[in-house]
């Protein structure tokens, strides 16, 4: 028994949301899903929108607008409108440079120091920069209504602890104090889960959460006694499908990624594509398989290789590898849904059809 059968009523083929999900859980589909799990605005994007930053980050209607593109303007099967990673950490009481239309937004402090130092009001939820990002899904929702998937997104604990903390200190903590980081992402992970309930709540179909733990980073082990815990937990507290992302190669630490409560791993291409499908398989799907700098220099023969190798492996939702660089030719993200449903049974039927017609 399938989750959803390979064709819609009277001929139509699966609805881009049943096909997200579909994907997501293993199930059948007519071909896969190309997806927006993190940012997919160039500058291109922009222009061609009429919205740019920081105005898609701080007002809803133009977050949605410019978030829609990803389904209407670039041809994929979800919309992302939580675009930045700055938006917790700004109704944290961090000051944020909001960034500009080649530029994206950052925190600028200043960095906590210790546990107790860490003061989560108690209107979280409703502080500007979240709400923001809580009614645009609500706009995007009304507007698309069941037929794309929706992505909410959340920094994982162990990220957002690095956005407010000192890096580096906090990295040496792992070493010196561990029960201090412990302390922090304990914290941090309640403001995470109360996030991530508040997008779908709002409309979100899926959550990706955003988390640091590459091996350039740290060892696998200290990722097993850092992250692991917390990796069990949190997606089982989230109401709604879960994605993990990490950037960087996590080629080391695949097994205890494949062995959490996700759903999904979005992988980054500094990660083998067939030993990321090899070690993940029978136990979570898998996304990603198209990298930034494919995207970045644009040459569609290199986006139909990459697209045509995550195919063959099976990555089950393509899409690029995180989000992309704000001078991405805009050519390049349409190539990859144009090349897949070219290579798919959609793609062949719509050839088909065309051909009849003429």
């Amino acid at each position: 028994m399938t989750l959803f059968s390979t064709k819609e009523k009277k001929g139509k083929y699966m609805k881009p949301k049943k096909k997200v999900l579909s994907a997501l859980f293993g199930g059948r589909v007519d071909r896969p899903p190309v997806v927006n799990l993190t940012s997919v605005f160039s500058m291109e994007v922009m222009e061609e929108v009429g919205v740019t930053f920081p105005d898609a980050h701080l007002e809803s209607g133009k977050m949605a607008q410019l978030a829609s593109s990803s389904y209407t303007l670039l041809g994929y099967d979800s919309i992302s409108p939580h675009i930045s990673i700055v938006h917790e950490a700004a109704a944290l009481g961090f000051k944020i440079d909001w960034g500009g239309p080649d530029r994206l937004p950052a925190v600028q402090g200043p960095r906590l120091s210790k546990a107790e130092d860490i003061q989560v009001p108690q209107d979280f939820l409703k502080r500007d920069s979240i709400k923001v990002v809580l009614d645009a899904i609500k706009i995007v929702k009304k507007n698309f209504g069941n037929e794309v998937a929706i992505v909410g997104k959340i920094l994982g604990p162990w990220h957002l602890a690095m956005v407010m903390f000192d890096m580096e200190d906090f990295v040496t903590s792992m070493v010196t104090n561990p029960d201090k980081v412990k302390k922090i992402t304990e914290i941090y992970k309640d403001v995470c889960v109360s996030f991530a309930n508040a997008q779908v709540e709002a409309g979100a179909d899926v959550i990706l959460v955003g988390n640091v733990g590459n091996r350039e980073f740290c060892s696998p082990e200290m990722y097993r006694d850092f992250v692991g815990d917390l990796f069990d937990e949190l997606p089982i507290k989230i109401n709604a499908p879960t994605i993990l992302h990490i950037c960087g190669d996590t080629s080391d630490r695949l097994d205890f990624i494949a062995d959490s409560n996700f759903d999904c791993f979005h992988f980054d291409t500094k990660v083998e594509t067939s030993l990321a499908r090899e070690e993940t398989k029978g136990k979570m799907s898998l996304a990603g398989g198209i990298s930034n700098v494919t995207l970045m220099e644009g040459r569609l023969e290199d986006v139909e290789r990459e697209v045509t190798t995550a195919m063959e492996v099976g990555v089950d939702l393509i899409s690029p590898e995180c989000s992309i660089p704000l001078q991405t030719p805009l050519r390049a993200l349409k190539g990859i849904a144009e090349e897949v449903r070219k290579q798919s049974r959609e793609g062949r039927k719509e050839l088909d059809e065309a051909g009849d017609s003429g």
